[in-house]
């Protein structure tokens, strides 16, 4: 039969690499007792040893029992034959070593060997077993469990048969084939969900040893059945297919427990520690089940060398001080269109709603997404990868650190600090209330909010602040697949969508809300720009001094263009932003609104300048630390994400410069009526390339009366400027989703009511965020397609005008249009 061979080495490579570490080779293991029905897993780590010293012997002792077992070849085969694999050993032939040709001298030697491995005061049953083992078997059998793992369950337990159709297929469909039933026909109430469908898990047990015995019975069965595997056989054969390598099933003794499966993996790969096992237990397990869920997690009973190690379980406690909460769910807008199974019906509408709750500030803001704005955060162009997607849940609890107090039953402010910087991380995903992946932990920022974070201001929202989960479900989100080492989830459409959600929620919603309300609050405070500006001479003053001592330590980067000229440039860029706001704030009269307005972007600027003097506080200690350590890596590559950072803050300094250098434009007085007319005419051809045009109307009772005020032209510009890009945009996502639709932009110029209104006929803006298009970073665009600051800083311009700017109500909005804007001039 032609088609691929498969070499023995190739399922050792598949151990090493599917399984990507200790925690999660036992996480995997937990997942198969689970799925086995047991009511818990018992997990004993066993070192008595290092694993330098026990398996060079153990290694010897196996292949002396693999020559001594081996079948002897007839007289007449041929030398230079390829030798067969070892023949499977029956139970009986473990028994006795009368067939054996065995060299005692070599047993003695391999005892002496193992003797000397066992440190002083060693465990006296385990040496004496040692010292008495009958043969090279007896000895293999005394001294393989040196170092052990042992995972026992009280699972449905396996058959002989089971064994060898099912644990000895890698890939097995047997758990599978139960998903999609369970997919086609629903779940019972009160049924288990199924943990693993891919059939590797047992690989598992090679990332932690070189030797599994297998020990499992049924309820039913009198005797266990036993299964050994030596995995080293794999790579000291590789020459060998798969399928010569015998491993077969045997019937065992009589079994020791009513029915389940203990897995025995010997030879371990690397020294265990109780340190070790303690760091997995607070890390992984502890998270294992969803710590959002008031029910009792999947019990783990951890032991080192019969000592207990506890998993410490999660304070629910501390979730009720949380500074502010967001939850949200997405799903079918109508209930009855989830089916049986959990997925959502193909001719629902699909909604994502929720809410903010800004504790702190006792404020709150809904959320509510649907139609156009719901595919646009999503970034798809259709609702059939929404519909695939499936449901979701979610909850974050956001921790204002600095603000953190002592907490009853929990302890001292540090402890309540500690406690959050344990369990923080962002967000935490959880199907069918099991862990996936390292997700809202560690170095796992797979949201990008750490990034994020950096670009939005103050660092705030960032993944140490957040204790979050998502909730998914393997019947209704079947797209959201595990990456086969289980890091995380499969990149698919799907997750796309999922995550532009959660961004979505994260930046686009929760981060602005909270700068908006706190920045009401700051606005209530008297601001005064001369502090301001000490504070940002006080910032760069610093940046210059950690600057002159990174040049001097390493005078090549100051020649870099990504590191020490984007330094040089945001320091002149913040230098001279300030000297713009102090020399326009003398130029005002004393007490002027200008000056809060112009107080208020140094403040903006004094967040940048805080920030680069964070950052580049930061480079310098992680390359002092590479060069104490000694490492490899090089200066480009340490300096690498300062590089990053410094874009950012550019791009941030770059926003600003419209609200500090319109302040130097002169006001004059104009006739509104015309320049509005001269900048949709300006805009006219943009929307033309895309197939649209704009339609300018005036609106006034008389001839005689005017529409004049005196403004800086280039900030109506802006204004009108920005209206108009987001109606352009808004039509065409509309237009892409459905190729009849005739988009219409309407300007007109009202004299009666000195305003310049913009109106189209787009999605409109969603009920929940009518409130909040004009706070900073407020969008429902993509990641890419807008910062969310067009309104914010349109607000700005219009207040220093004289002006307001709004979102009209139902009410006053254009007979055929969806959303209107006005900007509103006061009565001449």
């Amino acid at each position: 039969m032609s088609g691929f061979k498969v070499s023995a080495r190739t399922l050792f490579h598949l151990g090493a690499d599917l399984i990507s570490s200790d925690a999660m080779a036992l996480y995997e293991l937990v997942k198969n007792a689970f799925d086995a029905g047991s009511e818990r897993v018992e997990i004993s780590v066993r070192q008595r040893c290092p694993v330098e010293a026990s398996n060079p012997v153990i290694e010897r002792i196996t292949v002396a029992l693999e020559i001594a077992e081996r079948p002897a070849a007839p007289e007449d085969e041929d030398e230079d034959e390829v030798e067969p694999a070892p023949a499977p050993v029956a139970e009986e032939e473990h028994e006795s070593e009368a067939e054996l040709v065995v060299d005692e001298a070599l047993v003695e030697e391999l005892r002496e060997e193992a003797l000397a491995t066992l440190p002083e005061g060693a465990e006296a049953e385990f040496a004496e077993a040692v010292r008495t083992a009958e043969g090279i078997r007896g000895l293999f059998e005394a001294y393989s469990p040196v170092n052990e793992i042992v995972v026992s369950d009280t699972g449905h337990g396996m058959s002989l048969d089971d064994l060898e159709t099912i644990f000895l297929t890698v890939g097995t469909t047997f758990r599978t084939e139960k998903v999609n039933e369970r997919r086609r026909d629903g779940v019972d109430p009160g049924e288990r969900p199924i943990l693993g469908e891919k059939g590797v898990g047992r690989l598992s047990a090679m990332r932690l040893g070189s030797l599994l015995r297998v020990e499992t019975a049924r309820l039913t069965d009198a005797n266990s059945s036993l299964l050994d595997i030596d995995w080293s056989l794999f790579s000291r054969h590789p020459d060998r297919r798969l399928e010569e390598i015998d491993i077969v099933p045997r019937p065992g003794p009589a079994k020791s427990r009513p029915k389940g499966t203990v897995l025995s993996i010997r030879q371990l790969s690397t020294n265990w520690s109780v340190l070790k096992l303690e760091d997995i237990a607070k890390t992984q397990f502890s998270r294992l089940n969803d710590p959002f869920e008031a029910a009792a997690r999947f019990p783990i009973d951890l032991t080192f060398n019969q000592a207990t190690v506890p998993i410490p379980a999660f304070r629910r406690l501390l979730l009720e001080h949380a500074h502010a909460v967001v939850t949200a769910s997405f799903g079918p807008d109508d209930p009855k269109d989830l089916l049986p199974n959990g997925r959502i019906s193909q001719t629902a509408k699909l909604r994502l709603r929720g809410s903010v709750n800004y504790a702190l500030r006792s404020r709150s803001l809904p959320i509510d997404l649907s139609g156009v704005h719901l595919r646009t955060a999503a970034g798809v162009a259709n609702d059939a990868t929404l519909r695939e997607l499936g449901p979701f849940e979610l909850k974050i609890y956001w921790f204002n650190r600095p603000l953190l107090e002592e907490v009853d039953t929990i302890g001292t402010k540090k402890q309540v600090r500690e406690l959050v910087n344990e369990w923080s991380g962002g967000v935490a995903v959880y199907r069918d209330g099991f862990r996936v992946g390292s997700y809202g932990s560690g170095a796992d920022d797979w949201l990008g909010l750490d990034r994020k974070a950096l670009a939005s201001g103050g660092y705030k929202v960032n993944r140490a602040q957040l204790i979050g989960r998502l909730g998914i479900s393997s019947l209704a989100n079947p797209d959201l697949m595990d990456q086969t080492n289980r890091e995380g989830l499969r990149d698919s459409p799907e997750k796309d969508a999922l995550v532009a959600l959660l961004k979505h929620i994260i930046e686009g919603v929760f981060r602005p809300f909270l700068n908006a309300v706190d920045e009401e609050i700051r606005a209530r405070e008297p601001v005064d720009l001369k502090g301001v500006a000490e504070r940002v001479l006080s910032q760069r003053r610093s940046i210059s001094a950690t600057i002159r001592l990174l040049y001097q330590r390493y005078p090549e980067v100051k020649d870099d263009p990504d590191i020490g000229g984007k330094i040089e440039e945001a320091l002149a860029s913040i230098g001279e932003m300030m000297r713009s706001l102090e020399e326009l704030g003398a130029s005002y009269q004393k007490g002027r609104s200008e000056l809060t307005v112009l107080a208020g972007i140094g403040l903006s600027v004094a967040a940048v300048a805080h920030e680069l003097r964070q950052v580049t506080t930061n480079a310098m200690a992680s390359v002092d630390a590479l060069r104490r350590r000694r490492s490899a890596t090089d200066l480009p590559t340490a300096l690498a994400p300062l590089g990053t950072q410094l874009k950012t803050l550019l791009t941030r300094l770059r926003v600003l410069d419209p609200l500090v250098t319109s302040g130097r434009q002169v006001k004059t007085s104009t006739d509104l009526v015309e320049w509005t007319e001269t900048i949709v005419e300006s805009a006219r051809p943009a929307f033309q390339n895309v197939g649209m045009d704009i339609e300018f109307a005036v609106r006034r009772s008389s001839d005689a009366v005017t529409f004049e005020a005196r403004v800086v032209q280039g900030m109506i510009v802006q204004v009108v400027g920005n209206l108009l890009d987001n109606a352009r945009y808004w039509l065409g996502r509309s237009a892409l989703e459905d190729p009849a639709f005739k988009p219409r932009v309407l300007v007109e110029a009202d004299v009666d009511r000195r305003e310049i209104r913009v109106s189209d006929n787009g999605p409109g803006v969603p009920p929940a965020m009518r409130d909040t298009v004009f706070q900073a970073f407020v969008t429902t665009k993509p990641p890419g397609a807008g910062l969310g600051l067009g309104l914010f800083i349109s607000r700005e311009i219009a207040a220093y005008s004289d002006a307001t700017i709004s979102l009209l109500p139902e009410s006053r909005t254009v007979e055929g249009f969806s959303t209107t804007f006005a900007l509103s001039f006061r009565k001449a």
